[in-house]
């Protein structure tokens, strides 16, 4: 191979981490997540006026009902409550495994991606790539294999961000997903 059109020197921190976390979850989240926290809610609230207000067996069935949202709801904060305790969980599991050793750097190639770590080095054809996700402030690249590799804008050397996304796009003969994200 000749000389990388592109190279990436990342550090893994635990702020990029979370900040790549953040988009992913965006874009694999589905849309409306908010809209099912309110409908349940809603229908909690009024399945239980409707226990309140009416009597006999119309009673009772507003009651398991409300008893039914009650615990989709319970389930719906364990789930997020869980998978946030997760992502702290993962990052420290990752970081204990990688033991100090926490560069990695990245080569683009014209036909192959060059990815070093401390205990191995790879290379990846780009037809290998799932997808690529472009945050304000970073990248991340999925592979088939599903390993994830993420890094900052501002680490990519031989070209600008904009540059980078072009060469990728071509290469990989796929679209750059963009995720708007704060921080």
């Amino acid at each position: 191979m000749n000389e990388p059109k592109f190279r990436v020197n990342t550090k893994m921190t635990e702020e990029l981490y979370r900040y790549s976390n953040k988009g992913f979850q965006k874009e694999t989240m589905p849309p409306g997540s908010w809209t099912v926290w309110a409908l349940v809610f809603m229908m909690l609230v009024g399945n239980a006026c409707g226990a309140y207000v009416l009597q006999g067996f119309p009673r009772w069935i507003c009651i398991i009902v409300c008893a039914a949202f009650a615990v989709i709801a319970g389930f719906m904060v364990w789930g997020t409550c869980r998978k946030n305790f997760a992502l702290g969980r993962a990052y420290r599991k990752i970081v204990k495994q990688m033991e100090g050793n926490l560069s990695q750097s990245y080569e683009f190639y014209p036909d192959a991606l060059v990815i070093s770590r401390w205990y191995i080095k790879e290379t990846v054809s780009y037809d290998f790539i799932s997808w690529v996700l472009e945050f304000p402030k970073g990248y991340m690249i999925v592979l088939k294999n599903c390993a994830v590799y993420y890094f900052w804008k501002q680490e990519i050397s031989g070209g600008t961000a904009d540059e980078f996304r072009q060469f990728l796009e071509s290469a990989a003969g796929q679209k750059t997903k963009y995720v708007e994200i704060k921080g």
